[in-house]
């Protein structure tokens, strides 16, 4: 898990409980929060099998990840620099580092996270919480 910036070689930490926390900042900021209940519950339902009959569990994962990936890249300049600091902690950096360099890297920054082993951990607890939001 590492991307290189730069010519620089910047290894992924674990994601942890820390993230939760910068991603709720991060998601407040973007004010998504009704969209994000709404992917979150969706999600869930795709996790544990409990789709409404008739739907494919496959064609409900790819128009989630679609629906996600629409909904965070449409709000994330509402929290740009929380979203670049989360990023350099994640990798050990600074905010300013990640901007001037990650440039058209993005798909492999997105690549690297699916990677994470601890993305399960930090997804469940993401879910949990909104779950407790309800």
């Amino acid at each position: 898990m590492a991307i290189t910036l730069n010519n620089k070689n910047f290894e992924q930490r674990k994601l942890g409980i820390r993230d939760v926390f910068a991603f709720s900042r991060i998601v407040n900021k973007m004010d998504i929060k009704d969209q994000f209940k709404d992917l979150a519950i969706r999600g869930a339902q795709i996790s544990t099998g409990t789709l409404p009959e008739g739907v494919n569990p496959d064609e409900a994962q790819m128009e989630l990840g679609v629906d996600m990936m629409y909904t965070l890249f449409t709000n994330l300049g509402n929290a740009e620099m929380e979203f670049f600091e989360w990023l350099a902690g994640l990798y050990g950096t600074t905010a300013a580092y990640i901007m001037d360099y990650l440039d058209d890297q993005i798909d492999l920054l997105v690549s690297d996270f699916m990677e994470n082993p601890g993305k399960e951990g930090f997804l469940r607890t993401v879910r949990n919480l909104m779950e407790l939001a309800k």
